[in-house]
């Protein structure tokens, strides 16, 4: 496991523009000062760690709400897991791995194979990464409500 934090001011994440889980069209640029994010890639729905994880975004998402932030999962296959199993995030297919391919760039080494979690600011620019070969890491959510805190108090300029 591995955590980037990266300096205020950086230029903005790249835009997703996916399909999510219900059919719809999801654009990211949409929430650009309006809430910040965090995006989870994972393996697939078919890992069990990766479900786990998704679902535990899932139980804490009142609290990520609180903090004015979207959870978004994104998953590289083209059929979509059952929404109800994850309610109170958003869940979008990338099947051809294009999205995970732009958000790798943001990582300085070679990530390929990892999972990844970014978290953007309001304005979507990266804040902080979460690089990791398991999905099962014990603190993972609380870290990412603590670096949503940080950016809660952040001057804006």
């Amino acid at each position: 496991m591995t955590w980037i934090r990266y300096e205020t001011g950086e230029p903005s994440a790249p835009t997703l523009r996916l399909t999510d889980a219900r059919g719809d069209c999801f654009d990211s640029h949409n929430l650009k000062g309006v809430a910040n994010q965090v995006i989870f890639f994972a393996h697939a729905s078919s890992c069990p760690a990766c479900w786990q994880a998704i679902q535990h975004f899932s139980e804490l998402a009142s609290r990520f709400q609180a903090l004015d932030c979207e959870i978004i999962i994104i998953l590289p296959q083209s059929e979509s897991p059952s929404f109800s199993a994850a309610p109170n995030i958003r869940l979008l297919l990338n099947p051809a791995g294009s999205a995970r391919r732009k958000y790798n760039q943001l990582i300085e080494f070679d990530i390929q194979d990892k999972l990844l979690l970014c978290i953007l600011d309001r304005y979507g620019a990266p804040s902080a990464a979460w690089i990791g070969g398991e999905a099962d890491e014990p603190d993972l959510h609380e870290r990412a409500l603590q670096r949503l805190d940080y950016i809660s108090i952040q001057c804006p300029e």
